[in-house]
This record gives C-alpha cells, sequence and structure tokens, in this order.
C-alpha cells in the first residue's frame, strides 16, 4: 500500500479534526496509541484485523468508506493560516477553478467543502483551490433586517419598504 492514495492523516467524517488516524506505509497509526497492519487488495481497497473482526475499507473519491460504515476524510492544514480544515457542508459557493474542476453548490443546494475554523476560510472539496463562500442565501427580512431597514417596535416588526411606506409584517 506504500505511496498509494492512502498515505496520510485521516479524521472521521462525523467528528472531523476530533479523532486523527495516520496511515503510513503498510499501517495505521491509530489515536489511541495502537497501529494495526494492512492488506492490501487492490488499488482503492484494504483490509486490516481490529480486536479479532477483519475490517475492509475502499476509497471512493477522497473518502475513505468502511465495511461498518465510518467513514474517513483527510485530515487538511489550511494553505492559509496552518490550522485544521474541517469537511463542512455549505451553499452557494463556485470553485476559483470552476473550468477546470467543475465544482459548485446553486443557491438552493448543499454541497460539501472544506473549512477552516481558524481564517473561515473555504476550500474546493475537488481540486482544494481556496474560494470565497458567496453571500449565504438569506430571507427578503432578514436582508432588510442586515441593511437596516427594519426596526422593532411594541412586539411589532415594522418594515419600511423602498417607498418609504411603514408596514406591520
Amino acid at each position: 500500500v506504500g505511496g498509494s492514495a492512502f498515505q496520510g492523516k485521516w479524521t472521521h467524517e462525523t467528528e472531523p479534526g476530533k479523532r486523527l488516524e495516520m496511515i503510513i506505509g503498510d499501517r495505521i497509526l491509530w489515536h489511541e496509541g495502537f497501529q494495526t497492519h494492512m492488506a492490501h487488495q487492490s488499488a482503492n481497497r484494504f483490509a486490516i484485523v481490529l480486536r479479532g473482526i477483519v475490517h475492509t475499507a475502499r476509497l471512493f473519491g477522497e473518502k475513505l468508506v468502511w465495511d461498518d460504515g465510518d467513514v474517513w476524510v483527510p485530515w487538511r492544514l489550511c494553505p492559509l493560516c496552518n490550522r485544521g480544515l474541517v469537511w463542512s457542508a455549505r451553499s452557494s459557493w463556485t470553485c476559483r477553478s470552476f473550468e477546470a474542476c467543475g465544482r459548485r453548490a446553486a443557491l438552493d443546494e448543499i454541497a460539501f467543502c472544506w473549512h477552516c475554523p481558524g481564517c473561515d476560510g473555504d476550500f474546493c472539496a475537488e481540486c482544494f483551490a481556496h474560494f470565497v463562500t458567496a453571500t449565504p442565501v438569506v430571507s427578503r427580512f432578514q436582508q432588510a433586517a442586515k441593511e437596516g431597514r427594519v426596526e422593532a417596535k411594541r412586539r411589532s416588526l415594522l418594515r419600511v419598504d423602498g417607498t418609504g411606506e411603514t408596514t406591520t409584517d
């Protein structure tokens, strides 16, 4: 398995960054401190024996999917601030290298990408290009509040529309 796509640090998709597992050569170095040997089955599949039970893992894109349902994603460091990235669902973004990789999320859909909680940077899940997340989808009310066109008065929300008239929602 040495030199394959399995090499490197991995984290569990359900709790990114909480536990890191390292694959070096034909061994997994587990977060808990023990090691297991990997038996290469194909270019994208291997097996291990863990606590007397044989488990297999298969590479699907950048995800390592285990036969017990666990999913690992590569652990990456932010190229902007060198902190750990998390696998995150985001809406409304387009990769800066869209012409090359084709990855994006429209306004009404969610797609996964890498996110840095340290500098708030977002990175394409396919090619790892840095991109700026588009303005989040917000309701007209949220947008009006953001622009200072909404005021609270006697537990009623008043909206000042574009005509200058005050109306109650």
